[in-house]
């Protein structure tokens, strides 16, 4: 009988100390930024569509399926990356902020993150604009 109390100590030990862990603020900040754009470029309905409506065959692969209501993976592929490059231009912009003793560095960051930004945005668009006239 001492050896399960012993046992039962040591766990409540470990789950104690489990308990009292605390995560990094920037791993949380990047766990919950990829779980966003994983939710917002399809990701869900990706996982739970069957394979023909994933990788289409119409004579052709087709890349980035026409119309609103159907999506490939290429085409979600595509809008995950894209979309991380949104994000790490408002990342760019954000730390501009920590070299404000360095103006032309700061400004250089603005402009390469406002750069990043609205490539994603312009692509994301182009996407957008090809499903609804196709």
């Amino acid at each position: 009988m001492p050896k399960n109390s012993s046992f039962a100590q040591a766990l409540r030990r470990r789950f104690a100390r489990l308990a009292r862990y605390r995560p990094p603020p920037l791993l949380i900040a990047v766990i919950l930024l990829l779980t966003t754009i994983f939710l917002i470029s399809g990701g869900v309905y990706l996982t739970f569509m069957p394979r023909e409506a994933i990788a289409p065959y119409h004579g052709g692969l087709v890349i980035i399926y026409p119309g609103v209501h159907n999506q490939t993976l290429a085409e979600s592929i595509a809008v995950i990356l894209i979309y991380i490059l949104g994000a790490a231009g408002l990342m760019l912009i954000y730390r501009s902020v920590k070299h404000r003793h360095n103006p032309n560095h700061a400004h250089m960051m603005i402009v390469i993150g406002i750069i990043l930004l609205v490539v994603a945005f312009t692509l994301i668009e182009a996407i957008f604009f090809y499903k609804i006239r196709v």
